[in-house]
């Protein structure tokens, strides 16, 4: 933006509900006390901030600033973790399950509990992992041997994706993630470029209907990271410039989004 323009409007946009999911996972696994700045009021971080407060992290939040002290593991307290109605939380956290061998019980709305599951599930099982629904809940136990490569149906969910290569970004060891037939494939670069802000080694590769994921597993570092508005609220502050013939600027928009 030339340092002449004057907008005749900058509105405060909320954060983007997708980058600050996948920032306050990567942050509550980055040891030491981490800032999630602009995180939107909405169901999926609620449920992320109630998981993870009782997961891995002392979580705090002022406003739409989130604080988050990782205590530098998971550490599951036998408590039931509430997804409410994210299927991104309980996806993500269903993925971090992987981090320990202690049990992880989770719960959500009763439609949650039917959205589809198995191609993350298959991931877990082959970890070493088993997944059992009852009386409106999912456990997952067993102990975790992670093996070199990995490989996840993603034709239902790149949150399957998303949820697998932000644990593995710190789960101590290289491990290559193949995904199958990927769909979202944007929200599933999203998760890569947040996960590279907190530190994290991720190589991406195609081949065919596959993408490839080479993941150092070095763990996250401590960070102050800004969620950029949602592209989608955005929207109707430029419709509504372009309909009056007035001027907006959104500030904090990277140029990758549009």
């Amino acid at each position: 933006m030339s340092n002449s323009f004057m907008p005749d409007f900058v509105p405060q946009v909320p954060g983007s509900r997708s980058i600050a999911a996948r920032a306050l996972i990567c942050a509550s696994l980055a040891t030491g006390k981490n800032i999630v700045m602009n995180a939107p009021a909405c169901d999926d971080t609620d449920a992320i901030f109630n998981c993870m407060r009782n997961l891995a992290a002392d979580v705090h939040m002022s406003g739409n600033k989130a604080e988050l002290t990782s205590w530098g593991k998971l550490q599951p307290d036998a408590k039931v973790l509430d997804c409410n109605a994210s299927g991104t939380t309980m996806r993500f956290v269903s993925a971090l399950s992987i981090l320990t061998d202690q049990p992880v019980v989770l719960t959500g709305t009763a439609r949650l509990m039917e959205r589809p599951m198995s191609g993350l599930n298959d991931v877990l099982a082959q970890v070493g992992k088993t997944v059992v629904d009852h009386d409106g809940q999912r456990e997952i136990s067993g102990k975790s041997q992670i093996p070199n490569e990995l490989t996840v149906d993603a034709s239902t969910s790149g949150q399957f994706v998303s949820g697998l290569m932000m644990a593995l970004g710190c789960a101590g060891k290289k491990t290559k993630l193949i995904a199958q037939n990927p769909v979202s494939i944007p929200f599933i670069m999203m998760t890569v470029s947040v996960m590279r802000a907190f530190g994290a080694g991720i190589e991406v590769s195609h081949q065919n209907s596959q993408m490839i994921f080479d993941i150092a597993g070095t763990g996250y570092r401590r960070t102050e990271f800004f969620v950029e508005p949602d592209i989608m609220s955005a929207s109707y502050f430029f419709a509504a410039a372009a309909m009056t013939g007035t001027s907006v600027f959104v500030p904090g928009i990277s140029k990758d989004t549009v």
